[in-house]
């Protein structure tokens, strides 16, 4: 059979037979062959003939052109100096993950000698810290906590611990924030920040290069003193509380709610907001309220996420 020949209407049939046997059902071109009675090298022309004359064509989607188009967006839309989106496939705990390793891929590019670099809390923010490679060493870089540790065991939560890992992975140094993440008087809080550590690692947060910092979703907190302190702070502002940046708390327009006493052992966010770059980490479908919050407010610069989340900020914006 000369390759002329197969596509007149006789032969047009086998050639869209063995084609969908090929590509669809995934079958050898020797099955083929023995399935419909013809040797295998002309299997192998029916098939080559078949891409020539445009019956078969192949088209690879790239889904990370998508989630350049949505980061591009959103970074857009609420006037970002970056937005970097990851695959929103899997568990919660592997969004954040996923998350966490190309946030500190962007950390780790853009240190420079001699800065400060300030950590808040979350698990994301942990799982960040978890993923720098350790490649690349930042001569001169100093490291703070940037809110003091919570009462948990969970590692993801002991802010000083993860200022110790990124500090040590970057090649510079720390300073600790040895106090709890609230307190329960002011009068207790204006002690502890006239002790001299803890006031040196204050003093630094006027200096911040870099904020690394995690947006909670209040909804999800399991601490009942936090959860304590939220409601008082509604019932003392009259606004319903979103999300919190360092324990600090957010409405749904991004605007800081106010508590009656300032008990939170951590940077207020008129602070974190002169820092040089403030790069946040989250995502999930649960966050697109928490992350939307912060970005009406203007409390970030730079954001990694999650396509999931980054798709429900802007449906809902």
């Amino acid at each position: 059979m000369a390759l002329e020949e197969i596509f007149d209407d006789e032969t047009l049939d086998l050639v869209i037979r063995v084609c969908e046997m090929y590509y669809r059902d995934g079958m050898t071109q020797e099955a083929i062959a023995r399935a419909v009675g013809v040797s295998r090298p002309m299997v192998s022309r029916l098939l080559s003939a078949a891409r020539a004359k445009g019956i078969v064509s192949f088209s690879i989607n790239d889904p990370r052109n998508s989630m350049r188009r949505i980061a591009d967006e959103l970074r857009d839309r609420f006037q970002l100096r970056a937005v970097y989106v990851v695959s929103g496939a899997g568990t919660d705990d592997e969004i954040k993950k996923r998350i966490g390793v190309r946030a500190a891929q962007v950390l780790e590019q853009s240190l420079q000698p001699n800065q400060v670099l300030g950590i808040g809390r979350g698990a994301t923010v942990f799982y960040t810290v978890s993923a720098l490679s350790g490649s690349r060493r930042v001569p001169g870089l100093r490291v703070t906590p940037l809110v003091g540790g919570a009462g948990l065991h969970d590692a993801k939560f002991q802010v000083n611990e993860m200022a110790r890992m990124a500090s040590e992975k970057l090649g510079g140094s720390c300073v600790f924030f040895q106090v709890p993440y609230y307190v329960t008087s002011p009068k207790i809080k204006k002690a502890l920040l006239e002790d001299a550590a803890i006031a040196q690692c204050v003093s630094m947060w006027s200096n911040l290069d870099c904020a690394l910092v995690g947006i909670g979703r209040i909804a999800s907190t399991r601490d009942s003193l936090f959860l304590a302190r939220i409601r008082a702070a509604e019932e003392y502002s009259k606004r319903r509380i979103v999300a919190d940046i360092c324990g600090r708390f957010l409405d749904e327009n991004g605007e800081v709610v106010t508590e009656e006493t300032d008990v939170v052992m951590g940077i207020d966010l008129p602070a974190l907001r002169r820092s040089g770059t403030v790069l946040a980490v989250a995502g999930g479908i649960d966050k697109v309220s928490a992350i939307k919050a912060a970005l009406k407010g203007h409390w970030v610069d730079v954001l990694v996420t999650d396509v999931s989340a980054a798709a429900g900020i802007l449906e809902t914006s």
